[in-house]
């Protein structure tokens, strides 16, 4: 029983850790700000990042943010790849790398108690 829960624990504790780290990653690359607008007709939000047009598909969960139509976001984008975006407002990777990490902990830590 010790083994499958501390297993579990380290994948929980993984997957958190590199949630949070692959978003400070983006934070990091993604230095270019400009002003995303949502599109529900199509469940997108665009953005133009030097004079191209770019698409973020909010049905995949990334943004976590529910908007109307021709809502505002702001969007950091990597001005090396435009492609490699954040949403300010949202915060959805960060909260799951966060509470991925805990249960992880926690779990790790009770396998080693039992």
């Amino acid at each position: 029983m010790i083994l499958p829960m501390t297993i579990m624990g380290a994948i929980f504790s993984g997957l958190g850790f590199y949630e949070i780290i692959k978003r400070n990653r983006l934070i990091q690359d993604c230095t270019e700000k400009t002003e995303g607008t949502a599109d529900t007709s199509i469940s997108l939000f665009t953005y133009k990042a030097d004079g191209k047009k770019y698409w973020i598909d909010r049905r995949d969960g990334s943004t976590g943010i529910k908007v109307v139509e021709g809502a505002k976001v702001t969007v950091y984008y990597d001005p090396r790849n435009p492609k490699r975006y954040y949403v300010a407002e949202s915060k959805m990777n960060l909260v799951i790398g966060v509470i991925l990490s805990i249960v992880g902990v926690i779990v790790l830590v009770i396998s080693f108690m039992v």
